[in-house]
């Protein structure tokens, strides 16, 4: 198989966002090892097309279509799940690193945006 005819990723772009930000003075938190992974899974490109977590648009999409806003199909949400006061203090830093629980830094997220969502509604949205 030559070069050409490797499978396209989903969405046709391989994603990659690894970046060599600084993050020195940056707000931190600390997620836990599961969304380490994803952090690791959106930096390089095996959740192509997502150059990120999903914003409430996508994930409203997902929930209740199975499908990216864009329509590409996608079914399960991708979210960084934090509690309102931490979403508040990150919306206020706008640049954030965020830390796996050895305290390791694994990337630094830009919030676009905070939205609260109904868990038990997402979940009968994904799962039925």
């Amino acid at each position: 198989m030559s070069e050409n005819d490797s499978i396209k990723p989903h969405g046709g772009v391989l994603v990659n966002r690894i970046t060599n930000v600084d993050p020195t003075g940056l707000f931190s938190i600390t997620i836990s090892e599961d969304l380490a992974n994803d952090v690791e899974n959106i930096a390089d490109g095996i959740f192509s097309p997502l150059e990120g977590f999903l914003g409430q648009q996508d994930f409203e999409s997902v929930i209740s279509r199975g499908r990216l806003a864009n329509d590409l199909a996608w079914t399960i949400p991708i979210v960084l799940d934090v509690d309102e006061e931490t979403a508040n203090k990150m919306k206020d830093a706008g640049d954030v690193l965020l830390q796996n629980p050895d305290g390791i830094g694994v990337a630094v997220l830009h919030v676009d945006e905070v939205f609260t969502f109904d868990k038990e509604k997402a979940a009968k949205g994904v799962y039925g």
